[in-house]
């Protein structure tokens, strides 16, 4: 999983929703969208249902979490016996990314990084925090849009953390990446590339560097660099050492390079930070 998909992801919220008898009952247990126009995240939590998306369906039932994007086929089918009730987060997404002083943002239809459907145990803290979210939205104080944007942003981690730990060969990734980042973070001053990187961790520099991207989203260099970077910003704000000592303090060998990834990174140049 690629966290950063979620460092860039920035949801605009259109509504939350608690789909309950009376809904059922007036649509007639069913629920069609030839084409959907928003994302949506829920959450079951009584009754059961048929799950239909694009031609593949999934039975619902108390815990399973679904997501629906827009362009899809989508059905719902309950009975009056055992409606299906669910809390429904709605919305739309961008990815937000900057560049220096500059931001971009490209709004997105596809799907969360995130299974279709999945499933938790009915007494876990994901309901919590559907029905915190449902609360917030509905009582509508001066800050219940900055409330509920909270509240999913830290939904949807819970639901990446839960889908790590039931991924495999993702905590074999995580592991295999935490053990490089721990041990750039200690020899950042050292010339270190992917081959040295790759052979302390007995893998192929092609291998690792894809495991590295997929799992951070940086190749092993790019975040090699953000480590540096961070520490020049540590010297510059707690130090009065000249640049060039602080670029070489850092693992850059080159100042006037330092230089211009710093300005890149953050807009501004390294004195100008230190002003700043």
């Amino acid at each position: 999983m690629s966290y950063l998909f979620w460092s860039r992801f920035h949801p605009r919220l259109i509504d939350v929703v608690y789909r309950n008898e009376t809904f059922w009952e007036t649509h007639r247990y069913k629920l069609l969208r030839e084409r959907t126009m928003l994302h949506s995240l829920a959450l079951v939590t009584e009754g059961a249902g048929l799950f239909e998306l694009n031609g593949n369906t999934a039975a619902l039932a108390p815990g399973v979490v679904f997501q629906v994007w827009p362009g899809c086929s989508m059905s719902i089918t309950t009975t009056p016996e055992q409606p299906v009730l669910f809390y429904s987060v709605q919305f739309r997404y961008c990815m937000l990314e900057w560049e220096g002083e500059s931001a971009s943002a490209r709004s997105c239809e596809d799907a969360l990084p995130l299974p279709v459907v999945s499933s938790y145990p009915v007494a876990s803290p994901i309901r919590d925090m559907f029905e915190s979210a449902y609360r917030s939205w509905r009582g509508k104080t001066a800050d219940y849009e900055w409330q509920v944007f909270a509240q999913t942003i830290q939904l949807l981690r819970r639901l990446t953390d839960g889908e790590l730990r039931h991924n495999t060969s993702d905590e074999v990734g995580d592991r295999i990446v935490g053990q490089s980042i721990e041990y750039m973070k200690a020899h950042f001053k050292e010339p270190i590339g992917r081959e040295r990187l790759a052979g302390l961790l007995s893998l192929s520099p092609a291998y690792f560097s894809t495991m590295f991207r997929k799992l951070t989203g940086y190749s092993p260099t790019q975040y090699l660099t953000k480590i540096r970077l961070d520490e020049a910003k540590r010297l510059l704000r707690t130090t009065r050492l000249p640049v060039a000592d602080i670029a070489a303090e850092s693992g850059f060998a080159d100042s006037f390079y330092f230089a211009r990834v710093f300005a890149k990174e953050t807009g501004l140049s390294p004195s100008e930070f230190r002003r700043s």
